[in-house]
């Protein structure tokens, strides 16, 4: 397939103890559609909310740098207990914000998941950001997809392997998660994915079909970069996807940079790629988080638009099952640039915590 050039097909074993489940068994062709709006979602489906911001102008000149809109989520239990958690908004063009998530236990009317926003930086004073709340009515999962009913994956407590979050049926313990992943490194530029209103499946589709029927639970992919590019580059460098869309505005020298801001077309067609997945069952690794899009370029952003960068990608899958990496498949360590070290992977990895602090995070040359 296309997406595959430049790749290798692997299966990665995580090393445990005892023994071991699959994630593709039982996986249901169809599957519960991701990133609903509903206030009545199932547990660990992805849900998401839009605010649209009534700023007068001039609006936002870099909504995607400058605004960082933080968004709560509390249930209240029997008793004084309560749980919860935070994630961050991300611009999604014109004057649109969106937030997403996975609730991780069912609520009721009388006690339901409630959720509020307040701004960080860059939405003092902008009402339509930062007043808004909502409650969320969520339910129980009663399909067979084993994401879904076992929530998200976790860094199993002698940090040696991965589990669902939740126990299966037939157990009360975190389950163990057996990494079975396939390489698909520049599907994020390459991928031909089904567009709305067509009504046949695409390249991807039918490519994650394939690996879901193999038994395969990880599909691993890259972040854009410039070689991926179907067909000539950008005039500033950048890869083009299938439709000809750039991940960012037209920009010039490093991309990302401090005045970069985020296509949301692009954006919008990968996000679908990571949903389709899980879908199937299928996690995502995502690595590259601290790479720089024109790999050509002899220099790599400066560590604040890195962590911009990761910020926002973060922010935008955290309802979906994906690991993060701040890197590709080499140590940090030998990158070019002074910022791309252990220190820097770490700092890039607290942008990962506070957009999506349930998300499994890779550290700086070890896992």
């Amino acid at each position: 397939m296309r997406f595959s050039a430049r790749s290798r097909t692997s299966i990665q074993y995580l090393i445990v103890f005892f023994c071991l489940l699959t994630v593709s068994a039982s996986v249901a062709k169809a599957a519960v559609a991701a990133c609903v709006t509903t206030t009545t979602p199932t547990v660990w489906q992805c849900w998401e909310h839009t605010l649209t911001s009534t700023k007068t102008p001039p609006f936002y000149s870099n909504a995607y740098r400058d605004v960082k809109l933080q968004v709560t989520f509390t249930h209240a239990l029997p008793g004084s207990a309560s749980e919860t958690f935070t994630t961050l908004a991300f611009w999604d063009g014109d004057n649109n914000f969106k937030f997403r998530t996975a609730f991780p236990s069912t609520s009721t009317i009388a006690m339901p998941w409630h959720w509020t926003t307040s701004c960080l930086a860059g939405c003092s004073g902008d009402t339509s950001l930062t007043s808004p709340s909502g409650d969320v009515v969520v339910g129980s999962y009663s399909g067979s997809n084993r994401l879904y009913k076992g929530g998200f994956l976790r860094v199993g407590m002698n940090q040696r392997y991965l589990s669902l979050v939740n126990g299966l049926a037939s157990t009360a313990l975190p389950t163990p998660f057996f990494w079975v992943g396939d390489t698909a490194w520049n599907a994020s530029v390459r991928a031909v994915t089904q567009l709305p209103g067509q009504s046949s499946k695409q390249e991807w589709e039918t490519y994650v079909d394939s690996r879901r029927d193999k038994g395969f639970n990880v599909i691993q992919m890259a972040l854009p970069v410039d070689y991926m590019s179907v067909g000539a580059l950008a005039n500033d460098g950048q890869p083009k996807d299938v439709q000809g869309v750039t991940p960012f505005t037209a920009s010039s020298g490093v991309i990302p940079n401090n005045g970069s801001q985020w296509n949301p077309t692009y954006w919008k067609a990968f996000e679908q790629r990571i949903e389709y997945a899980n879908e199937q069952g299928i996690a995502v690794l995502l690595v590259g988080l601290m790479e720089r899009l024109i790999e050509s370029n002899a220099n790599y952003p400066a560590i604040a638009d890195q962590r911009t960068y990761a910020r926002n990608v973060v922010a935008r899958l955290a309802g979906n099952f994906v690991i993060f990496s701040p890197g590709f498949d080499r140590d940090p360590n030998d990158w070019e640039s002074p910022s791309c070290t252990t220190t820097g992977c770490r700092k890039l990895s607290d942008r990962i915590r506070e957009s999506s602090p349930r998300s499994v995070r890779r550290a700086a040359g070890t896992w």
